[in-house]
């Protein structure tokens, strides 16, 4: 009787162990099947992914191959600038460049415009070897130099006076009133025309070739003060500063103008200095510069203002 009995309990437990397994056996299954859909999901999600920037690459690949090849026959555009000397504001652009494949007796052409509302002004260019084209173009060139900021030192009390947070960079808009368009095109024999691609340039960025740097300082004392300006250009221009005057300001009143002394000259170099002015109340200096064509510059170098 007891063995029946004990037999019927393990009956028992193994149905219901098996119960059990079976049930977690289904729940596992149903887990891994959820699984495998979340992953292949995700494996979708990757090679969707993967194709869409697998196209895009393409595309942007296929964009750069056909500039390059647009652009394969036609070098680099060089530009320098310069300045006259006998008339105030004009100034020259020399374009250079290269005609990788020029097809018999072909003409170039510079295309340019100096505002978004000009329509483009073409000049022929000359060819000044095989391949190799050259064209000039005037233009008004009053940007002026590049001023850097001003050195004021001497006795720290009167130093420290004097805001020299002054503002020597061009601001943006500014800058983007300099800009101008241009392009190259070629006159083939056929008569056919080739056109490069619209490129962009900004005539401040030339006013270092054509005004150079110019560096200023003032020293200050208790009593007097002295003011010098240096202005350095590139090997070969002669665009040096012909004169200098000091403005000098109380506020917003002119009270006097000395002329800076030239002490040192030489190629590509230009100094001027002034020594022993007085000193006086609400100060503030302005440097003006004249060049050999009559142009003139002005910069504020000093402000008698306080800082906060």
């Amino acid at each position: 009787m007891r063995k029946k009995k004990g037999i019927k309990y393990i009956t028992v437990f193994v149905i219901s162990a098996l119960g059990v397994s079976l049930i977690l056996n289904i729940y596992l299954v149903t887990k891994v099947g959820e699984i495998g859909k979340q992953v292949n999901q995700v494996m979708f999600e990757q090679q969707y992914l993967s194709s869409e920037v697998s196209g895009q690459t393409n595309q942007i690949m296929s964009v750069l191959d056909e500039f390059q090849q647009q652009q394969s026959w036609l070098g680099t555009i060089n530009i320098e600038a310069s300045t006259t000397t006998t008339s105030v504001g004009d100034g020259e652009l020399t374009f250079k460049w290269l005609v990788k494949e020029l097809e018999g007796a072909s003409d170039a052409m510079l295309n340019y415009a100096f505002t978004e509302d000009d329509q483009y002004t073409s000049t022929p260019a000359t060819e000044i070897e095989r391949g190799i084209f050259e064209a000039t173009i005037p233009f008004e060139s009053s940007i002026g130099p590049v001023w850097e900021p001003t050195e004021v030192y001497g006795v720290t009390k009167y130093v420290n006076e004097f805001d020299k947070g002054l503002n020597f960079e061009i601001e943006e808009e500014q800058y983007e009133k300099t800009a101008f368009n241009y392009y190259i095109s070629v006159l083939k024999e056929d008569g056919s025309y080739k056109n490069g691609d619209i490129q962009t340039g900004y005539l401040h960025d030339f006013s270092t070739q054509m005004y150079g740097f110019v560096q200023t300082g003032v020293y200050l004392e208790e009593k007097e003060f002295r003011v010098y300006l240096n202005q350095d250009v590139k090997e070969g221009n002669e665009n040096l500063i012909k004169q200098v005057f000091l403005l000098k300001y109380q506020q917003d009143e002119l009270i006097g103008e000395e002329e800076l002394d030239m002490n040192d000259s030489g190629p590509g170099h230009r100094s001027f200095e002034k020594n022993n002015i007085e000193n006086y109340e609400d100060m503030r200096l302005v440097l003006k510069v004249v060049y050999p064509n009559g142009e003139t510059f002005e910069k504020e170098i000093l402000s008698g203002d306080k800082e906060n």
